[in-house]
């Protein structure tokens, strides 16, 4: 009679075999993901995107004036298109406008060739503005997470909620805005509303504030970003004084007043 315990064993062998091979390709596969979720649980799942929708600006009811500062133009209400102000501080340049009610500060030192993004982690990906990859990292929520991610998709994932650590958590919604030469973001938090642009070549990154009108009354300040536009060189602000300053600022009144 024969023994059938060396048949028994090969089979628990191959068993074991066969299951050490699934627990390591299980690792290898899902082994990041469940790291991710476990160890940086803060990250990994309590993060909820901002809301965000696309910046459309509606006609306004009070007179508008084409704004020209430098390389600058915009449009904006008629009551706020003398300088009042010009600031100068730790983030800059800063020309103030305003009718009293209402303020915009723009800021005249943009930075300069700005990164654009992803890194070279991700040579995979298209590349992205500043603006867009901001509005990527902000709408970036843990509930997009799944384990059915790919190696590549759960990488930018993680990049994404990574990133989104390091913008401030006051931020409530945004709206993104993107034109020929250029994209931005309206923010909108309780302690401020600026509108961060960048040209879509990297060149040129910079901000413009809004204060003194609640979010609901904030057409005028979507006029100004669906507006504004560069053409030429932000270097012409160096070195310039603020009664220099003050002279680069022309309205479409005065443009057509040289004309005639």
């Amino acid at each position: 009679m024969r023994n059938p315990r060396p048949r028994f064993s090969i089979r628990m062998l191959l068993c074991g075999i066969a299951t050490v091979a699934c627990l390591l390709a299980f690792s290898v596969r899902f082994g990041p993901h469940l790291v991710w979720r476990v160890s940086y649980s803060h990250t990994a799942v309590g993060v909820n995107s901002v809301p965000c929708k696309p910046l459309i600006s509606n006609a306004l009811t009070e007179e508008v004036v084409s704004c020209h500062v430098g390389p600058f133009s915009f449009e904006l209400p008629r009551s706020m298109a003398n300088p009042i102000d010009v600031r100068r501080g730790i983030g800059g340049v800063n020309l103030q406008f305003g009718d009293g009610e209402r303020t915009l500060i723009l800021n005249l030192t943009p930075l300069e060739n700005v990164e654009i993004f992803p890194l070279a982690d991700f040579p995979d990906k298209p590349k992205l503005t500043y603006a867009r990859a901001y509005k990527e990292i902000l709408t970036a929520d843990s509930h997009d997470f799944s384990f059915a991610m790919s190696r590549d998709e759960f990488r930018w994932h993680k990049w994404l909620l990574t990133n989104r650590t390091l913008i401030p958590d006051t931020i409530e919604s945004m709206e993104f805005h993107r034109s020929a030469e250029l994209e931005g973001n309206l923010l909108f938090a309780p302690s401020f509303r600026c509108f961060d642009w960048a040209t879509i070549d990297g060149t040129w990154k910079g901000t413009i504030h809004f204060q003194g009108s609640p979010q609901d009354d904030l057409n005028w300040a979507r006029h100004v970003c669906t507006t504004f536009a560069i053409n030429g060189d932000p270097k012409v602000f160096l070195g310039k004084n603020d009664a220099a300053m003050r002279s680069l600022v022309t309205t479409s009144a005065e443009h057509e007043s040289v004309a005639n």
